[in-house]
């Protein structure tokens, strides 16, 4: 998974093959999406 910082904002971007299209694997992303809009990756955090 690739998650671009851009200012204050965090996009998630996600390639998997479309076979694993289950509801665990966006269970994942929502998840990994939460956690890097609420992560301070800045220098001051």
């Amino acid at each position: 998974m690739f998650v671009p910082l851009l200012d204050d904002q965090a996009e998630t971007v996600v390639a998997w093959n479309p076979r694993l299209d289950v509801p665990t694997l966006h269970n994942l992303i929502d998840l990994v999406t939460e956690l890097a809009a609420s992560t301070d990756l800045t220098e001051a955090g």
